[in-house]
């Protein structure tokens, strides 16, 4: 049997540059580097098979390295009509031009820390994207079910009768075919139907007293990622549809609902 691994190499460079510029930088920071207000993108390759005898490694890094910023970078930089989820299916089609016997698992584009798109072999005719939003609100810890001794004992501070806020971040991963424009849908599209299901009803709310959800559920941040996943469910339609939900209330704790575990 021999030693399989997975190994993960991510390429960062600047999304905005003319590729007859031939600017060339901190290969850590971004290279080819950005002049000015430029995107920065990176690009994580996860490949998979034998580690090889001879060398030690899966794959040089190098060969990714080279081909992503020859084949893709110099590719599309400068076209106005190119979107990410087409540089990523250029990527994904690029590096099957590495040795047969590894197997590139996934690709991952990430366009800041909050918004990115991945491709897997899992399913290879569909991209995710994934996107992180923002809210905040109150809620009290409370169980109907319990006594208050009980319910004191088992929430602590957070059956405070007043309540207490969470500053929450919210993780929302849908998947598609990239469609006519290039896109898996409007970006645009996207935040407003968080913003009209998830934000504006709940930031800034006391969830026990303003959400009818919430009226005989206790808002635990496990209940809150299903009512916000529930109330997601019903706005895709094919071949769009949610992939995912996750939840932090706090930066230890987040939950996750995954559309394929639900029963």
């Amino acid at each position: 049997m021999g030693r399989y691994v997975r190994l993960s190499r991510e390429v960062r460079f600047s999304g905005g540059l003319e590729p007859s510029s031939g600017a060339t930088g901190n290969s850590f920071a971004g290279n080819p580097l950005g002049s000015g207000l430029e995107p920065l993108l990176a690009l994580t390759v996860e490949a998979a098979g034998e580690i090889d005898r001879q060398t030690g490694m899966l794959v040089n890094i190098k060969q990714i390295d080279e081909l992503v910023r020859s084949g893709i970078v110099g590719g599309w930089r400068g076209d106005a009509v190119t979107t990410a989820p087409m540089v990523l299916r250029q990527a994904w089609n690029l590096l099957d031009s590495l040795p047969r016997k590894i197997k590139v698992k996934s690709l991952t584009l990430a366009c800041s820390p909050w918004l990115y798109y991945r491709i897997s072999d899992e399913v290879e005719d569909m991209i995710e994207l994934t996107e992180r939003f923002e809210f905040s609100a109150a809620h009290r810890l409370h169980s109907a079910n319990l006594t208050d001794g009980q319910n004191a004992a088992t929430f602590g501070k957070c059956n405070n009768p007043h309540g207490h806020g969470h500053n929450y971040e919210l993780e929302v991963t849908i998947c598609g075919p990239i469609g006519a424009d290039g896109r898996i849908m409007p970006l645009q599209k996207l935040h407003d139907i968080i913003n009209r299901r998830v934000i504006d009803r709940m930031d800034h709310r006391h969830l026990n007293v303003e959400l009818p959800e919430f009226a005989e559920v206790n808002p635990t941040v496990e209940n809150i990622a299903t009512v916000i996943f529930d109330s997601l469910a019903g706005e895709f339609t094919a071949p769009v549809k949610l992939v995912r939900v996750r939840l932090w209330e706090t930066p230890k704790t987040s939950c996750t609902i995954n559309a394929d575990e639900r029963s």
